[in-house]
């Protein structure tokens, strides 16, 4: 199985490889793909860094005695948030899968 990197890196050699051996992989869909997975990536990593920045507002207001109820919503819809991008990032990286595992070793 090709390394994902190397096909990023690659595409060109990749599509005459795939040629050659007369595969009708579609390497630009693979790529697409990989675009929006770690798209996807740096989203949750915002979303993780909201949420931990959330949650010690919320425990700096309860020591103070302040109500965080607000902050306690909002940091569940960022919950929510995440799962429906772990979800997404699920999808696609099964899509990769699929795609990654039909292409055959490239000739030399």
């Amino acid at each position: 199985m090709l390394d994902l990197k190397f096909i990023r890196e690659n595409p060109d050699t990749v599509k005459k490889g795939l040629a050659a051996k007369h595969s009708q992989v579609d390497i630009d869909q693979l790529l697409a793909h990989d675009v929006r997975r770690r798209e996807i990536l740096g989203e949750v990593e915002v979303l993780k860094a909201e949420r931990n920045k959330a949650s010690k507002m919320i425990g700096e207001l309860k020591k103070s005695g302040a109500d965080a109820s607000e902050q306690m919503k909002a940091t569940g819809e960022i919950g929510d948030k995440l799962d429906e991008k772990d979800k997404e990032f699920k999808v696609v990286d099964n899509d990769i899968h699929e795609i990654v595992i039909r292409i055959p070793n490239l000739p030399h």
